[in-house]
């Protein structure tokens, strides 16, 4: 029996067990933060640069918005300016109405009046030639150079 016990004997205590358990942890910890260290150095540039990139981003991202803003107000100046267009052209649409209901009142009377004046509808011109006389002379005041005056009648050139 003495031999068991001189065997437990050498046997490590739980303490030591434990102890060495602890070291053993504190080795694999320690290469866990070195191994975690380099990966910081390896991405720690990435990082940095993805940062750089993402503030660069922001400002492209708030400069663009400036600009819709900016549009957005042109956009609603023009879209005034349309609109107030859009009432002129009613305007103009509502007069030019008027002048052309003007206009056909205007040529309604004036064939009224030429098929008052004109009797039997023959033109002025085809009278004025069947009245003229074939052997007529110059009158004394007659200027040879002079231009004689047209003027239209009733759709009609006839000498003034």
């Amino acid at each position: 029996m003495s031999d068991e016990n001189q065997d437990t004997l050498h046997l490590p205590s739980f303490e030591e067990k434990v102890l060495a358990q602890l070291g053993s942890l504190d080795s694999r910890l320690a290469s866990l933060e070195k191994r975690e260290e380099e990966r910081d150095y390896d991405t720690k540039p990435i990082w940095n640069r993805v940062l750089t990139e993402l503030s660069d981003l922001n400002t492209k991202v708030t400069d663009l918005d400036t600009k819709v803003t900016e549009l957005d107000t042109k956009v609603t100046d023009l879209d005034t300016k349309v609109t107030e267009l859009d009432k002129h052209m009613g305007n103009f649409d509502r007069k030019l109405d008027i002048m052309n209901k003007e206009l056909l009142q205007v040529k309604s009377r004036s064939a009224r009046i030429r098929n008052a004046l004109i009797p039997h509808r023959r033109s002025i011109a085809a009278a004025r030639i069947g009245g003229a006389e074939p052997r007529a002379g110059f009158f004394f005041d007659h200027d040879p150079f002079g231009v004689a005056q047209i003027a239209w009648l009733f759709g009609e050139l006839v000498t003034a």
